[in-house]
């Protein structure tokens, strides 16, 4: 369904009804602040866990030195694989070469060279790994909480039975070395100073990916209100991407899933890019599955938004981004075909220039011979062109948003409609499955709920996934 908007994006403006505007606001402010939540508890839950694990580890002789030296050796793989990507702006000049598949302007660079329209972002922060590391600081430790206390003594001296002295001085030494001199005032200036002439109503997020809060407030289902801030307090705001404490925004450069990306490849600096908020020309109606039994339970309405699957070089699927609001219908059809062209345009360009895709994920896989055995097997193969590639409807037709790692074996872009359409087979006496994404998903099957994984198994994919002549056919039809 077309939706009417109820209120411009133009800074400044408030035209929606006061009773629609306070319960849009409550519920966003709701969703954002359960994001940050689940985040927060998130990252307790796995800071414990690794301290936890190392505690163990330490209890058994050898057990840290043989941890360190895997992490040591993944931590090599890649730096060494990092070293063979080009940057952003060689991509745009057309160099040949690797790229990382989740740095967004790299994929910006190859919608202009392909002429396919994209919502633009601009860098307007950038931060080494020490300075983001600073900034970030660490969650969920308290060393004076007793039980911290006693896992951190077992790790200590699981340290000093598995190292030498002169080793533990050695890497103290190394360590003290390497970390620089910074200056915190500083870097929480540069925070603050990059938003400084950044429009209201845009949105930030790092190059890798966009934050939760970004995630929280585009996909939250409710449409009485455009503008994307949500304020908790007179002098506390949170928007996509930044933060408002007093009379001055920042980056929000805490964000949990910007750090989980980031990490997979910290040898280069990252950097936070300005985009405007898009709105969509056209909502989909539907109920959240993520939140199923809980006070919001309640319909919403979700932004048109497509993802193509490329395989090998070729687009094998496309689907809505929200399939829990999908439909096929002829006008649905119709986009998702000309998803496929775009993205292939995009795709074609980078092939011809001889770039392709990386994703760290999948190179760290392949230091398992026998899961790089199975990816082959599955027709995974290194070195194929893989990706993931997002777009919108939106009053201009249809935008590029961004593009990341393909949907494979394990796991990468998200499958979205695809989810539970499984191909199951036997490898090496081992079950092995693997989603093809071919077709069009236009919403998940009966029995999938994509907040449950359990529930993604193959099923009937009558009127959720169709083949691609059945989407030609559909696009073609005209109700009497």
């Amino acid at each position: 369904m077309r939706k009417r908007r109820l209120r411009s994006l133009i800074p400044g403006s408030r035209n929606a009804a006061p009773a629609q505007e306070s319960m849009g606001a409550k519920l966003r402010q709701l969703l954002v602040g359960m994001a940050q939540m689940g985040a927060q508890s998130s990252e307790d839950r796995s800071v414990r866990t690794l301290v936890i694990g190392a505690a163990k580890l330490a209890r058994s002789a050898g057990g840290l030195r043989a941890a360190i030296n895997g992490i040591a050796e993944t931590e090599q793989a890649q730096i060494a694989e990092a070293a063979t990507w080009m940057d952003h702006e060689a991509v745009a000049a057309g160099q040949s070469g690797r790229f990382d598949s989740s740095d967004l302007r790299n994929w910006l660079a190859i919608a202009a060279r392909a002429g396919v329209a994209a919502i633009p972002a601009r860098e307007i922060a950038s931060f080494t790994s020490d300075e983001y590391a600073a900034l970030v600081g660490v969650y969920g430790l308290n060393p004076d909480d007793p039980r911290v206390a006693r896992t951190l003594e077992a790790i200590r001296k699981g340290i000093e039975a598995d190292y030498s002295e002169a080793e533990i001085e050695e890497a103290k030494a190394a360590a003290k070395s390497d970390s620089p001199e910074l200056d915190m005032n500083e870097l929480v200036e540069r925070l603050h100073s990059a938003m400084d002439d950044i429009p209201e109503g845009w949105m930030v997020r790092s190059s890798v990916c966009g934050g939760d809060n970004l995630k929280a407030l585009a996909g939250c289902g409710v449409t009485e209100t455009f503008i994307p801030e949500v304020r908790f307090g007179p002098d506390l705001e949170v928007g996509p991407g930044w933060v408002r404490t007093g009379n001055r925004r920042r980056i929000d450069i805490q964000d949990k899933r910007t750090m989980q990306l980031y990490v997979r490849n910290d040898t280069v600096d990252i950097a936070f890019l300005a985009r405007p908020w898009v709105v969509a020309s056209r909502w989909l109606e539907g109920r959240d599955p993520h939140r199923a039994g809980t006070p919001i339970d309640i319909p919403g309405t979700w932004p048109a938004e497509w993802r193509a699957f490329v395989r090998a070089g070729k687009v094998v699927g496309v689907s809505a981004y929200y399939p829990w609001a999908g439909q096929a219908d002829a006008l649905s059809a119709e986009m998702a075909l000309k998803v496929r062209e775009l993205a292939q345009a995009m795709v074609d360009e980078a092939i011809a220039n001889g770039q392709t895709p990386r994703a760290m994920d999948n190179v760290l896989a392949r230091q398992n011979d026998k899961f790089t055995r199975a990816m082959d097997a599955a027709g995974f193969a290194d070195g194929d062109f893989d990706c993931t590639l997002d777009f919108i409807e939106a009053d201009e037709g249809l935008l590029f948003l961004e593009g990341g790692p393909g949907c494979g074996m394990l796991g990468g872009g998200h499958p979205c409609g695809f989810a539970g359409d499984f191909i199951e087979a036997e490898f090496e006496g081992e079950p092995m499955r693997w989603m093809p994404t071919k077709g069009v998903a236009f919403r998940n099957m009966d029995h999938v709920l994509i907040g449950e994984p359990k529930t993604w198994t193959p099923g009937d994919r009558s009127g959720a996934i169709l083949s691609w002549d059945e989407v030609e056919a559909l696009a073609a039809f005209e109700p009497a």
